[in-house]
């Protein structure tokens, strides 16, 4: 493995190289990160809600606070939900 050192500010000296192989004297030098990315996904996926009407026209009344003008007008299909595309 190579490491890539930065330094910024006062030249300091470089930190040491580690030569030959770890001590497991030391104990493991590893991580375990099972089941960490599962429980992410699942906790996300249940709480995820989509854009729905009211956030879109939460929207447009602070993009039109803002001083936007181009703003579309708020009609009976803002936020409308549309056809699967395929």
């Amino acid at each position: 493995k190579y490491f890539l050192v930065l330094m910024v500010g006062t030249s300091m000296s470089m930190p040491k190289a580690m030569e030959g192989e770890p001590d497991d004297e030391d104990g493991p030098r590893e991580v375990a990160v099972s089941g960490r990315h599962s429980n992410k996904r699942h906790k996300s996926g249940s709480e995820h809600k989509s854009k729905g009407r009211a956030w879109v026209l939460r929207k447009k009344e602070q993009m039109r606070h803002r001083g936007y003008d181009n703003i579309p007008h708020d009609t009976k299909y803002s936020g409308r939900k549309r056809k699967g595309g395929f």
